[in-house]
């Protein structure tokens, strides 16, 4: 799918996903320490399989904050 079609469509939560994903992308090519947008804001579908092979490692690295946060002791 792509923007066309979802304008078409008049998908607008589809249009802003595709734009938040794909400006995730082109963010996070430039800066590996780019953050990964919020979950209602990004669809990995817009991404071909070579672009999720690229932005993989920022969901690997998200994971494993999550996992060490969650391994803090809470006072």
């Amino acid at each position: 799918m792509n923007l066309e079609e979802l304008a078409l469509h008049k998908n607008a939560l589809g249009i802003r996903r595709f734009v938040a994903t794909r400006n995730f992308l082109r963010a996070y090519q430039a800066d590996p320490n780019t953050r990964i947008p919020p979950a209602e804001d990004y669809e990995s579908s817009y991404l071909t399989a070579g672009e999720k092979a690229i932005v993989r490692p920022a969901f690997r690295k998200a994971g494993d904050e999550l996992y060490l946060n969650s391994m803090k002791p809470k006072n």
